[in-house]
């Protein structure tokens, strides 16, 4: 969308101008009725270094519980926050849902093997919601407006790592248009439990339309 600024007239115009602007650049990623008075309910947005806590919490709660990640000792603040750096340093987002001031889930995408130039139109797709908030679509809406996201910034093929019986998370990127493009076998070995390291994967470029979230 190309967004263009009216310098002419008065004061009290040009900020008119500057609303709508303002408006139209929020709305695609505003969920449900986006305003009451002109606070916003909750909303997807970039994350900041004042989520990191927030972020933080939501993955160490994914740790303890097991099979959603293959870390087994909490990330620490200081781990967290360079984690976002990195991401603000190779220009992948962290997308968090904020409700009523509130992070209750976040979508990360990051570089599929960094460094190697080849492979810069790949990016590995990342999703956590907070325990208590699961069961409400919040990791789908996160998904969907990543998948936009990717779509329009040029990025062709996404990935996501997963440990197999993570039945959720596998059945809301079938939904997506995800296939399983490879497995690892017996790859997650922890306290007795063994399982298969799953790759599944999106190519960006198949006409798919994605599912309406938002409104």
């Amino acid at each position: 969308m190309v967004l263009f600024l009216s310098t002419k007239g008065t004061k009290k115009h040009e900020e008119i101008h500057i609303f709508c602007i303002s408006l139209c650049f929020f709305v695609p990623f505003v969920d449900k009725k986006i305003f009451k008075g002109f606070g916003v309910k909750n909303m997807i947005e970039l994350a900041t270094f004042h989520d990191a806590e927030a972020i933080n919490r939501i993955y160490n709660q994914a740790v303890q519980l097991g099979g959603c990640t293959a870390d087994t000792e909490p990330i620490s603040i200081e781990q967290r926050l360079a984690w976002l750096s990195e991401h603000a340093e190779c220009g992948l987002p962290v997308f968090v849902f904020r409700e009523a001031d509130r992070v209750q889930g976040w979508c990360s995408l990051s570089p599929y093997r960094k460094g190697r130039q080849a492979l810069a139109t790949c990016a590995e797709i990342s999703y956590y919601v907070d325990e208590s908030q699961q069961g409400r679509g919040i990791g789908r809406k996160l998904t969907v407006h990543a998948l936009e996201w990717s779509r329009h910034t040029g990025l062709q093929t996404l990935v996501a790592f997963l440990i197999d019986g993570n039945e959720k998370s596998i059945g809301l990127l079938v939904s997506l248009g995800f296939a399983e493009w490879g497995r690892i076998r017996s790859a997650y070995q922890w306290q007795g439990t063994v399982r298969d390291h799953l790759l599944y994967g999106r190519n960006l470029a198949e006409n798919k339309a994605e599912p309406r979230v938002f409104g």
